[in-house]
């Protein structure tokens, strides 16, 4: 029996089906060094590494931030991203960690008014680990607009903030 190849085509196609299900939203991440500064204050005092792609810094100086801005990469699909954490790379060798601070605002985009939606600290580390705080709810982009602050005081050592990201 001989078949017609586009009978075959066809045939193969229909068995492939595709379902419009819910997809998960791609992770936002950013490395450090491309956030904005907060002040001169961040720029004097924050050593950036352009081959390390972190944010370092010098130690017993004033504390230094930075913000980082956020954009929904499902931005023509969907408002509310699928992501579940907020996650901070860093290193920090301070005694009890904590030197670099990441912290998820919501600004509202009918008030204006800010609030801050989840917040996740370094651990004590003398390698580049990864902590993790769970997202309170999901992120709406059609009620608010979204940022990062990175903030660094770093006690005695210094202290690397590398990247932070939002992920599923």
């Amino acid at each position: 029996m001989r078949h017609h190849p586009l009978a075959l085509a066809a045939l193969a196609l229909s068995s492939l089906t595709w379902t419009p299900a819910a997809h998960a939203t791609a992770d936002w991440l950013t490395a450090a060094p491309t956030c904005v500064p907060d002040s001169p204050q961040s720029l004097d005092f924050g050593l950036t590494s352009l081959t390390g792609g972190y944010v370092r810094s010098a130690g017993r100086n004033p504390p230094v931030a930075y913000f980082c801005p956020v954009w929904n990469p499902d931005d023509l699909t969907s408002a509310i991203p699928t992501w579940k954490s907020l996650k901070l790379q860093a290193l920090d060798p301070n005694s009890g960690g904590g030197s670099v601070v990441a912290t998820l605002y919501a600004k509202s985009r009918s008030s204006g008014a800010v609030s801050p939606v989840a917040t996740v600290s370094s651990g004590l580390s003398s390698i580049v680990t990864v902590t993790s705080v769970p997202l309170p709810a999901a992120l709406n982009f059609k009620r608010n607009a979204y940022y990062v602050t990175i903030q660094i005081d770093a006690p005695t050592q210094p202290a690397e903030a590398h990247m932070v990201m939002l992920t599923n």
